[in-house]
């Protein structure tokens, strides 16, 4: 099996679930490949040229849609990442509808397709969803057995490990939050900065451990507060892997089915500061301590299920 993906924002997150992914299925580092600009012409060649027999793993946008379709590939399984019925998004309309007429073109051709949510698994029509299935994105959990930092001092209220940048992470609520509620402190891990005096902001930790560690320093972790501006629902974040790993309960944008009942994750229904520390306030009158058992069951049968799919 080969895995065919871009990352054309260089996402860090995209690059890990990918090597997840990848592992999970044992693909090799030879038959993974990241289109760019630069190496899709030769990309498109190879394939007429040399006709892969085997399976590919295509992670859907428009670029790599159009490469597909170009390429003539038939063996494949799509994994949509977004509602098909959804315009909303950092990109324009226009780009969105292209992606969106290339895709459902795709859809047609596709073996099989995953699913990252419920939520865009009911955005297909009937046709296409009887060889769809939904695994939100459970790729890496397989880290959270053990807490290295369960005695590390907690040292802020809240921790975000994110671009601020980003329209879906809700940079005007959480400085509206600070500002509102000046006795909190907040750890911010990532791109972007905070305007509030009560705000630390550490810019990007790459190595995993330390990660971990500067995560494990706060009580309640804060996650994509902005969801619901690019029209999503549901989600399950790769950063809640991280939060997962250092045991913090989640305050979430979005509804997140893979954790909800297994793990604690409270949604952020409406962008209000008295909200979202109404919620803060809910989790801290009830500690409790974390355990991960059900969780990890829940993945190991995900993962089971996955690798069965793909095949």
């Amino acid at each position: 099996m080969q895995y065919i993906y871009s990352n054309i924002s260089r996402s860090q997150g995209v690059e890990n679930k990918v090597s997840r992914q990848s592992s999970l299925l044992n693909i090799s580092k030879n038959n993974i490949h990241r289109i760019t600009y630069s190496n899709s012409i030769i990309f498109v060649i190879r394939s007429l040229l040399f006709r892969h027999s085997d399976r590919s793993y295509v992670r859907e946008g428009l670029f790599i849609n159009v490469l597909i379709l170009i390429s003539f590939n038939t063996n494949f399984i799509i994994e949509l990442n977004r509602p098909i019925t959804s315009l909303k998004g950092r990109r324009s309309p226009i780009i969105l509808r292209l992606r969106r007429f290339f895709l459902k073109i795709l859809l047609k051709k596709a073996i099989k397709i995953v699913c990252i949510s419920s939520e865009i698994f009911n955005s297909l029509e009937n046709s296409y969803k009887v060889k769809a299935e939904v695994y939100e994105n459970f790729f890496g959990f397989n880290t959270i057995i053990t807490n290295p930092n369960k005695d590390v001092k907690k040292l802020f209220d809240l921790v975000i490990v994110a671009d601020l940048d980003q329209p879906w992470q809700a940079r005007d609520l959480i400085e509206s939050y600070l500002l509102s509620y000046p006795s909190r402190k907040l750890l911010h891990i990532g791109d972007g900065s905070l305007k509030a005096n009560n705000a630390k902001s550490l810019g990007i930790v790459n190595d995993l451990a330390q990660l971990h560690k500067e995560v494990s320093t706060a009580k309640i972790a804060l996650s994509q507060l902005g969801l619901k501006r690019i029209g999503f629902q549901e989600a399950t974040p790769l950063k809640h892997v991280d939060y997962v790993t250092c045991r913090l309960p989640i305050i979430s944008g979005a509804r997140d089915k893979l954790l909800y009942g297994y793990y604690p994750v409270h949604e952020l229904k409406s962008e209000n500061v008295k909200e979202l520390e109404k919620l803060i306030v809910s989790i801290e009158n009830s500690p409790r301590d974390i355990d991960t058992t059900n969780l990890e069951l829940r993945i190991k049968d995900y993962s089971e299920r996955f690798v069965s799919f793909c095949k």
